[in-house]
C-alpha cells in the first residue's frame, strides 16, 4: 500500500527529472512534514513547495519555476552595477515572459469590434465615433463569453469619465483589472460586458 510520504517523494522525484531534462538541478529540502524548501543548482531559493493541498503536477512544476525565477533575479542582482537600473530591466523584461506566456492562454474569439458596440457608438457619436472614442482600443480583442476587451498602458481620469458616461447611456458594464494579455505588468485589461444592452444592439459581429 502507498503512503502519503510515498506519494510526496514520487511527486518531488518526477519534479527533479522534468527539470533536470531542461538543465536545472532541482532538489527539496523538508521543512515540516508537507513543506519542502525548493533548492537550485545546490542554493537555497527561499521559497518553500507545500504538498498539503494535493496540487496537481502541472501547479506544482509551475510553482518550483516560479521560484526559479526569483532566485535567477536575485543571485543576478548581486553582479548588478546599478540595481536600479537592473530591476528597471528586468522588470521591462519580465512583461515580455509574461506576455509569452499569457498568450499561450487560449481566450480570443476575435480581433474585430463587435457589431453591438460598433451600433452603440455610431448613435453615441455619429460615423466619426472612432475620433476620440469614449473607450479605449489598444490590443483589442473579443473574449470568447463575447465581451470587447481593450489593454491599454494608461487611462487618465478624464478617460475613465467618458467610459463610464457611455456605458450607463448605453446599458453596459464594464471592469478593469490587471490581469492583462499584452505586455502584462505594463498593461491592464478594461473589460466592457453588453450585459442588458446588447439585447437593443445585436451580437453580431463587425470589422474593426
Amino acid at each position: 500500500m502507498t503512503t502519503i510520504a510515498q506519494m510526496r517523494e514520487s511527486e518531488l522525484n518526477q519534479l527533479k527529472e522534468i527539470f533536470s531534462r531542461i538543465g536545472i538541478k532541482v532538489d527539496f529540502r523538508k521543512t515540516s512534514s508537507n513543506s519542502f524548501e525548493i533548492i537550485v543548482n545546490d542554493r537555497s531559493t527561499s521559497q518553500v513547495l507545500d504538498l498539503k493541498y494535493g496540487q496537481r503536477l502541472d501547479t506544482l512544476m509551475s510553482n518550483v519555476f516560479g521560484s526559479i525565477c526569483g532566485w535567477i533575479y536575485a543571485e543576478l542582482k548581486k553582479y548588478a552595477q546599478n540595481k536600479e537600473c537592473f530591476a528597471h530591466e528586468c522588470y521591462h523584461n519580465a512583461g515580455d515572459l509574461g506576455a509569452f506566456i499569457r498568450n499561450d492562454i487560449s481566450e480570443v474569439k476575435t480581433k474585430r469590434f463587435p457589431i453591438w458596440l460598433i451600433r452603440a457608438l455610431r448613435k453615441y457619436r455619429g460615423n466619426s465615433w472612432w475620433i476620440g472614442a469614449p473607450i479605449p482600443a489598444d490590443h483589442i480583442f473579443t473574449s470568447k463569453d463575447g465581451c470587447f476587451i481593450s489593454e491599454p498602458y494608461n487611462m487618465e481620469m478624464c478617460d475613465f469619465e467618458e467610459l463610464i458616461k457611455f456605458c450607463k447611456w448605453a446599458n453596459f458594464d464594464f471592469y478593469v483589472t490587471g490581469k492583462s494579455r499584452h505586455f502584462p505588468g505594463h498593461t491592464f485589461r478594461v473589460v466592457i460586458d453588453p450585459a442588458g444592452g446588447a439585447v437593443k444592439w445585436g451580437g453580431l459581429w463587425c470589422k474593426s
